[in-house]
């Protein structure tokens, strides 16, 4: 009798874990997709996905994990309305009012842990390096020389010349000094010079 009702408990706990597995939900593959979308627009990778309230709708704000891409703010629609981040922070300008009007954002995706310690781009600072038109961009020495930009110039790339291309945290960035932030804050936007 006891055999019976351990086997019945068994069977039962099986069966429950095994309902238990979360199906991907349409938010999942909507998420994915946009994802899938962004990445391709760029040549960096999604770190993270919020999804907020931003002017009384809903929108799923997509962040790259590094450098000076532009993370895209979508609908529910797959629409882009705008970008935040970029070179100078302040995205593609469609929505300047984004980070003080947002609200109730949870985190709803993020990277695997394991994916992002094989994304390791440096070790070093010779792992760094610099490209672009303009010598703008700074990421892995050996897939920038293959960055293709716009060739124009904007004032704030002049503040570069004032900061190096390094190794911090394991991702080649711009060090962010105090002279570099300064320059950057002086040169507003301003007109492009091609």
């Amino acid at each position: 009798m006891k055999k019976i009702i351990f086997i019945c408990l068994l069977i039962l706990v099986i069966l429950i874990s095994g309902c238990a597995q979360e199906k991907p939900t349409q938010e999942d593959k909507f998420v994915k997709d946009l994802i899938a979308k962004e990445e391709g627009e760029q040549l960096g990778t999604i770190e993270l996905v919020e999804k907020c309230i931003y002017k009384d709708q809903t929108i799923y704000h997509l962040v790259a994990g590094c450098c000076d891409f532009f993370n895209g703010v979508y609908n529910k629609n797959s629409d882009k309305i705008c970008s935040t981040g970029g070179l100078t922070g302040r995205g593609d300008g469609k929505c300047p009012d984004f980070f003080e009007r947002r609200k109730n954002c949870e985190l709803i995706w993020e990277a695997s842990s394991s994916q992002q310690s094989e994304e390791k781009e440096c070790i070093t600072d010779t792992d760094c390096g610099i490209g672009g038109c303009s010598g703008q961009i700074c990421g892995q020495k050996d897939k920038v020389k293959d960055i293709i930009t716009i060739c124009e110039w904007r004032e704030e790339y002049d503040c570069y010349r004032k900061t190096a291309c390094s190794c911090v945290d394991n991702k080649c960035q711009w060090e962010e000094t105090s002279e570099f932030l300064d320059c950057i804050a002086s040169k507003s936007s301003a007109a492009v010079i091609t």
